[in-house]
């Protein structure tokens, strides 16, 4: 091991870091095979990643039969320093699952009837501009009106936390049943009901 090392040549590609969160999550050994499965990238790729790692005194290998085996060095100052933040990344929540429970808390059930993540972020198939869709159903104009400002409130938070704008769609009960082959509509089936 190099003593001389910063520890973000641990991290320096996306390859990396998934095999690292893998190993920190399943803490078990694995072949070079299931590490380049994981981090999608080919066996050549692993190996390389992995020797690099094991410079850093962060992994071991083994040979077991042809494979390499490899396993955390849980006793190396890289895997202790390692650790504390592979910790927090494991147990942050992804992005759209953080946006699922803040529109369920920010939102309130009873004035909405129906309530749907929609489009390119739901579908996972976001660009730069997208925006975060979100269908609304309430009961009359009464509930819309309700509706605003927690709506506007929730706007912004997206915009800070998420970097996206909300582009809610609100319709009451009547003008849902009554607007049955608008396109939103249609696309609701694919969203995400909350």
């Amino acid at each position: 091991m190099r003593v001389n090392i910063s520890l973000d040549e641990a991290l320096s590609s996306r390859s990396k870091i998934k095999i690292l969160s893998y190993l920190f999550d399943k803490q078990a050994p694995m072949t070079e095979s299931e590490l380049a499965s994981v981090a999608g990238v080919s066996h050549m790729t692993a190996n390389r990643i992995m020797k690099e790692l094991n410079n850093l005194n962060l992994v071991s290998m083994t040979r077991v039969g042809s494979a390499n085996v490899w396993a955390l060095n849980s006793r190396s100052f890289a895997y202790k320093t390692l650790s504390r933040i592979m910790r927090e990344v494991l147990l942050m929540p992804k992005p759209i699952d953080d946006l699922k429970q803040r529109i369920k808390r920010r939102i309130p059930g009873d004035i909405v009837e129906k309530i749907v993540l929609y489009g390119p972020v739901a579908a996972s198939e976001e660009t730069e501009e997208s925006d975060i869709n979100l269908f609304v159903q309430v009961k009359s104009d009464k509930e819309r009106e309700d509706i605003k400002q927690y709506l506007d409130d929730l706007s912004l938070e997206c915009s800070a936390l998420y970097g996206k704008k909300l582009a809610p769609y609100v319709l009451t009960s009547l003008e849902y049943q009554t607007n049955s082959d608008h396109p939103v509509i249609k696309e609701l089936d694919k969203g995400i009901a909350l």
